[in-house]
């Protein structure tokens, strides 16, 4: 069973893959790669890339996401979040 899901707010609490730009950022989880890899837009830039994953179909904004180990990751708080167009929010805080 995965660890977080897309929607999830979540806090980075290592550098993963040399970016140490990430490190105390918060951001949402918009993508999935692999077993345990998370595509994440911070609310700060964080010089990354837009989450396209080299297909060419936006997620994020630019320079905000970076692909992420789980292992990297803990839970954030709450959270207004817009996915797809439609506002949700998130319920509770996950620990």
């Amino acid at each position: 069973m995965r660890k977080f899901k897309i929607g999830d707010r979540v806090l980075c609490v290592k550098a993963f893959e040399d970016n140490h730009h990430i490190v105390n950022q918060t951001g949402t989880i918009i993508g999935h790669w692999g077993d345990r890899t998370w595509t994440v837009e911070f609310d700060n830039s964080i010089w990354g890339h837009d989450g396209s994953g080299g297909g060419g179909r936006v997620i994020g904004r630019d320079k905000h996401c970076w692909n992420t180990n789980e292992d990297c990751l803990r839970f954030a708080g709450l959270k207004e979040v817009k996915i797809y167009g439609i506002v949700k929010f998130l319920e509770g805080i996950k620990a």
